[in-house]
């Protein structure tokens, strides 16, 4: 009899442990929106960083991440990484093509959220890769299988992990197929059509996610919009093919210019084109902001210490220590350095230098070729009457004294110390002559 009432009471215990096991789930009321769309558009490194740093801070607040998409398209690994992060993401993520296209890499970042929402005649698809020649405005269509299949299989298992249709998908990529906002939630692939996010709001608030076997209710009561920092900004304008060819070249034509004319205190300037071109060939800025600090840090030194007063180099520092700041990782561990917020003044200190820095360059600038000109008209001294100091030949120079200063001249005829001399024309650092005929 006891034997049998302990049955019935573990029975008893382990039924209502599951039953609250997956009974219960959490409800989820804020929400965080970051919009992807014109001006920055472009599935670059600084869209990446920005989406990961929105991804992670809706975790650590417990809030639903809404994606806004308006986008042709971008790089592949940088919708990769997006991709890959928002389909391991510990909150809802509810993407929304709020303007008229998610097309190429916005809709390879789509598939992986668990809510696809679309406004009204928008399309998505379009995910055949293709290959950009910014300097010739070119295009190739990408048809290499080994290239290809990596995209179709990360895509399907993006889409058939949310419940999506996998063969749809599977033409994205191989026919280039395009679905308008209606057709994508005829064949599966979207979830909603929605006009504006009040509306989105409404309808996938009481909606049920699964998340590693945990469960979440939508039920979005209030939201904020996340903000991208001015690193992923940089990183977006730095990676841009256009402005990476152009640094580059400048970067290289510099370079060559300083060594061959000698000209070597234009080699940091040179230098500083290079690396940030460089960087929108793939190279880590985290790496670069570090050369850059060094590097500023250096000229400066050089500059303070070794040469007299203040130019290029100087100049050059100030702009490597700019750009370096502003490309200082927020994700390092900072807690014996600094935190976040020190390192976010610390960036808008490094940007306000710098446009003041800049600045007052330019009125530097443009008071020097003001100057210039003006001694150009001061010191015109064509027309004037001097007098010989030494004995001038065409073969041979001589001083004369022409309006209270002791000038070098030169006479296509022989004019004799202390004679009479007016002046025909200045070329550059000294005065053509001839004899004063009264």
């Amino acid at each position: 009899m006891n034997s049998k009432l302990i049955v019935l009471l573990i029975f008893l215990l382990l039924t209502l442990t599951t039953a609250v096991y997956y009974g219960e789930a959490l409800t989820i009321d804020k929400a965080l929106v970051i919009y992807v769309g014109p001006p920055w558009d472009n599935i670059d490194p600084g869209i990446t960083e920005c989406v990961l740093n929105a991804l992670s801070y809706a975790e650590d607040t417990n809030s639903i991440l809404i994606l806004e998409l308006d986008t042709y398209g971008g790089w592949l690994d940088s919708a990769f990484t997006i991709a890959d992060a928002i389909y391991s993401a510990k909150t809802p993520v509810i993407g929304y093509v709020v303007g008229g296209k998610a097309l190429s890499a916005g809709t390879l970042i789509l598939l992986p959220t668990h809510v696809i929402a679309l406004a009204p005649n928008s399309v998505i698809g379009a995910m055949q890769p293709i290959v950009y020649d910014p300097l010739t405005g070119s295009i190739r269509y990408v048809n290499e299988s080994k290239v290809l299949n990596p995209i179709i299989q990360k895509a399907t298992i993006y889409a058939g992990g949310r419940g999506r249709n996998t063969s749809v998908v599977e033409e994205f990529v191989r026919s280039n197929l395009v679905l308008s906002s209606y057709d994508a939630v005829k064949y599966g692939i979207a979830d909603f059509i929605v006009v504006d996010l009040n509306e989105l709001i409404k309808k996938v608030n009481g909606v049920e996610v699964s998340i590693n076997s945990n469960k979440y209710i939508i039920s979005i009561k209030s939201y904020q919009y996340y903000t991208c920092g001015m690193r992923s900004r940089t990183l977006s304008i730095l990676t841009n093919p256009l402005v990476s060819s152009v640094l580059i070249t400048v970067g290289v034509m510099a370079l060559i210019f300083s060594i061959a004319s000698a000209h070597l205190y234009a080699i940091p300037l040179a230098l500083l084109f290079l690396i940030l071109g460089l960087i929108g060939s793939g190279f880590n800025p985290n790496i670069a902001s570090l050369m850059m600090l060094v590097l500023g840090a250096l000229l400066l030194a050089l500059e303070i210490f070794v040469i007299p007063g203040f130019g290029v180099t100087g100049i050059a520092g100030i702009a490597f220590l700019v750009f370096g700041i502003l490309l200082i990782p927020s994700s390092i561990p900072t807690t014996l350095i600094l935190t976040p917020e020190q390192i976010l003044l610390l960036r808008l200190t490094a940007l306000s230098l710098g446009i003041i820095g800049g600045s007052v360059m330019l009125l530097i600038v443009r008071e020097v070729v003001k100057i210039r000109r003006m001694r150009k008209h001061i010191f015109n001294f064509e027309g004037s009457v001097g007098r010989a100091i030494d004995r001038l030949t065409p073969n041979s120079y001589g001083y004369v004294f022409v309006e209270g200063e002791y000038w070098l001249a030169k006479s296509e005829e022989v004019i004799e110390p202390g004679e009479l001399v007016y002046v025909v024309r200045q070329e550059g650092n000294y005065l053509v002559v001839r004899k004063y005929v009264t």
